[in-house]
């Protein structure tokens, strides 16, 4: 259903030609709506009426035509419903959740327990609401306790975040991630939290485009005062769950570890909501052997991240389980700096690490990650049973995705 009905909307978007006759009911030429409006623009229906006074008037200026007059309103109505940020809001929503389904619902639940919690008008007169976060979330410790006192400047928007869930889970830069996510309010409110985080400040107020943005940070937990529109409050409490989740170390050392977060809202306290985050946290362990759990070989490239769970990741195919992140970043996180064909296939090799590519399919390449836990030599042998691939161009190439990720169809290649 969320698939005909934005196939409808994207084709909305797309100009009418009124002389351009369509074969199909989903798209219409202006003049075949008319038509069904009972408005035939090749007949005479479209004169007021057969007064010659009246044919005159008409022919002498075309303003008064009435076809004229109706195709000038719908060019107006159709601008004004399509051309709106609103639309593009919809449009972008309906997306998500076409494209995340179930493993979105985090996402959609803080959107919208935010906009269902909302007063019907906003009570101080004006035309902003106002919000109160409060999250169990610490980033200047947490960001300390990342990079310390290396001397280089890092930015929250710099930490390498995990969303998804824990077969199907997407890697990328915290700001990547937000610019793409939240194309429209996520600059605004990532820059104001990194700002926020310099030591020397303890409080921080924005203001820009009729939004207000407040954070405070305390020993245990941020707190996010908001004011603007409704979909400015549900963006930025969607942002800051989602950064007060993947911006943080797991509790167990060398774990990894699947986080929710539930908004509760606890009554008015000088705003018009007040929200208080509740953070689970859930142990996401393999079992002795990576290669008999699909999909979670990944788990080995990381030591104690927090994955956001149910926040959107890109849509993928049924076989493309397991972690998607960019070359660059997969070659970072695995250490592997020399891709070799070993035995006649193509493995990427580091010193205690080891990337193989078990698929290629529609533009996507699978890898398996293997890695020795006591930092010993990883041998090119133990990648010889895996790797299906036989070239550098066959794996990486322009415009590829990549997967980490013991693929399905690896399991039967085991030991041949």
């Amino acid at each position: 259903m969320y698939s005909r009905i934005l196939n409808h909307m994207r084709k909305e978007l797309l100009p009418d030609v009124a002389d351009e006759m369509r074969n199909t009911d989903d798209e219409m030429s202006v003049a075949e709506k008319m038509k069904l409006w009972g408005m035939d623009t090749a007949t005479e229906q479209f004169r007021p009426d057969d007064d010659p006074n009246h044919r005159q008037d008409y022919e002498k200026d075309d303003d008064d035509d009435p076809y004229s007059t109706i195709l000038a309103g719908y060019t107006e109505l159709r601008a004004f419903l399509l051309e709106g940020e609103e639309y593009r809001w919809l449009l972008r929503q309906l997306e998500l959740v076409r494209d995340y389904g179930n493993e979105g619902n985090s996402w959609l639940r803080v959107h919208r327990h935010v906009i269902r919690s909302l007063p019907a008008q906003p009570r101080r007169g004006g035309d902003s609401f106002s919000m109160s976060l409060c999250l169990p979330w610490q980033p200047r410790e947490f960001m300390h306790e990342q990079y310390g006192d290396s001397g280089c400047i890092v930015l929250l928007g710099d930490v390498i975040t995990i969303s998804g869930s824990t077969n199907n889970a997407f890697a990328s830069t915290c700001e990547a991630y937000v610019l793409q996510t939240w194309p429209k309010h996520g600059a605004f409110v990532l820059g104001s939290i990194e700002r926020a985080i310099h030591p020397t400040r303890h409080t921080l107020q924005e203001i820009a485009s009729n939004v207000v943005l407040v954070i405070n940070f305390y020993s245990d937990y941020t707190t996010i005062n908001a004011s603007g529109d409704p979909l400015f409050l549900a963006e930025t409490a969607e942002i800051t769950v989602w950064l007060s989740i993947a911006c943080r170390a797991s509790g167990p050392r060398d774990e990894i570890q699947i986080g929710r977060m539930d908004l509760r809202q606890v009554g008015d306290y000088r705003n018009d909501v007040f929200f208080v985050g509740e953070l689970t946290l859930e142990d996401a362990t393999i079992g002795g052997d990576e290669n008999e759990s699909n999909a979670t070989c990944w788990h080995g490239m990381f030591r104690n991240p927090v994955v956001a769970h149910g926040y959107p990741i890109p849509s993928r195919n049924p076989q493309e389980q397991g972690l998607e992140l960019s070359i660059d970043l997969m070659l970072t996180l695995a250490q592997a700096f020399y891709g070799v064909v070993y035995c006649g296939v193509l493995m990427l090799k580091g010193f205690s690490t080891l990337l193989t590519p078990t698929r290629k399919e529609n533009g996507s390449v699978t890898w398996h990650f293997t890695f020795n836990k006591s930092g010993a030599r990883q041998s090119y042998n133990d990648g010889l049973q895996h790797s299906r691939l036989h070239a550098l161009d066959d794996a990486i190439f322009d415009g590829a995705r990549h997967f980490v990720g013991w693929s399905g169809s690896a399991e039967f290649l085991t030991g041949e």
